[in-house]
């Protein structure tokens, strides 16, 4: 995204379209796959209800650093325990 246009709402209003298309197919999950670098749209992803999909230990933990980094918590941040769901 070009940097002077970001916090305008535009990749909220992006998502927020795909998935309302998605549900007119009548699609009942959405899967989002991104980096755990991308810091400033991991929040955005996180409010429009995706969660991590955490597949061992070493992925948790850099996940529960991604979550600290992001809420400002030195000890905080857990993600959902290790399953065998699929990705939203």
């Amino acid at each position: 995204m070009d940097l002077d246009r970001r916090r305008e709402g535009l990749a909220r209003a992006l998502v927020i379209g795909v998935l309302a298309m998605a549900g007119q197919a009548e699609c009942r999950e959405a899967r989002l796959h991104t980096q755990t670098d991308r810091l400033a749209a991991i929040p955005l992803y996180l409010q429009l209800g995706f969660e991590p999909l955490v597949r061992d230990d070493p992925e948790r933990e850099v996940w529960e650093r991604v979550i600290r980094l992001l809420s400002g918590e030195a000890g905080g941040g857990r993600v959902a325990p290790l399953s065998n769901r699929e990705d939203r």
